[in-house]
């Protein structure tokens, strides 16, 4: 940027130049002057008026383009934002429901876990009423077959003592 205004210096400097040309020109003719040196001295105006015109038409011209420049940095910018804003978001939402899902899956297995376990020891349980009951079966089948074996002796003792 200095550099565009390094050269406005210069030329502010021609204009001071061309002013106290002007002035000594004036001086110099007594005021009712030479019209040759007063046409070259705005002629000399006129092209350095030309020569600033040009340079703040180009400096506006560059301030513009800067400017929507920097806009749509800015724009594109803010864009950028919200759409890292909003991918975010998702991913916490996304996060959200995955924490949802997982509580909700260990609840059920915690729950099928406790089915599992009732029904074992309901199966454990049957199990063992089945072995008792087995076991009462063969007890009582056992003292009938020994009560049917001591009645047969008892009835070979009266046959063979009535013999």
């Amino acid at each position: 940027m200095e550099q565009n205004f390094t050269p406005h210096r210069r030329k502010t400097s021609n204009l001071s130049f061309a002013f106290r040309g002007l002035q000594a020109a004036a001086d110099q003719s007594g005021g009712n002057g030479d019209d040759s040196r007063w046409n070259e001295v705005i002629q000399s105006l006129n092209t350095e008026n030309e020569k600033l015109q040009k340079e703040k038409d180009e400096l506006e011209k560059l301030s513009r383009e800067l400017t929507a420049s920097f806009e749509t940095f800015l724009r594109d910018e803010k864009e950028q934002r919200e759409k890292e804003q909003k991918m975010l978001r998702d991913a916490e939402n996304q996060l959200k429901e995955e924490r949802i899902k997982k509580s909700e899956i260990e609840n059920q297995v915690r729950i099928l876990e406790e089915q599992l376990s009732n029904e074992k020891e309901g199966s454990d349980k049957i199990l063992i009423i089945k072995q008792e009951s087995e076991r009462s079966r063969k007890e009582a089948f056992e003292k009938e077959r020994i009560e049917a074996e001591e009645k047969e002796k008892a009835l070979r003792r009266a046959v063979d003592c009535e013999e």
